[in-house]
């Protein structure tokens, strides 16, 4: 198993970036690097932070459509920027 200290973490600010993360981790598990029960731990954490992400973009882009449309209430949620990690 890794140092967990020694592990370096890239952003994770996109749903592309937590993929990535998490096909790191799968590698790791299957090569033996880090404990199964462990991967599996981050890998549920990654998929949490997926769904927010995801989450995040459509009520952007619902948020767009609507300011389209001319819904003035929707430039509150347009304005919010996730960052996770």
């Amino acid at each position: 198993m890794t140092d967990k200290r020694n592990v370096r973490i890239g952003k994770l600010t996109t749903v592309l970036e937590v993929a990535a993360e998490l096909g790191r981790v799968y590698r790791d598990a299957r090569h033996e690097k880090i404990d199964s029960a462990f991967a599996s731990r981050l890998a549920n954490i990654l998929a949490v932070m997926r769904q927010c992400l995801e989450t995040a973009e459509f009520e952007k882009r619902i948020a767009d459509i609507e300011r389209a449309v001319g819904r003035p209430d929707a430039a509150a949620i347009t304005a919010f920027k996730p960052r996770i990690v």
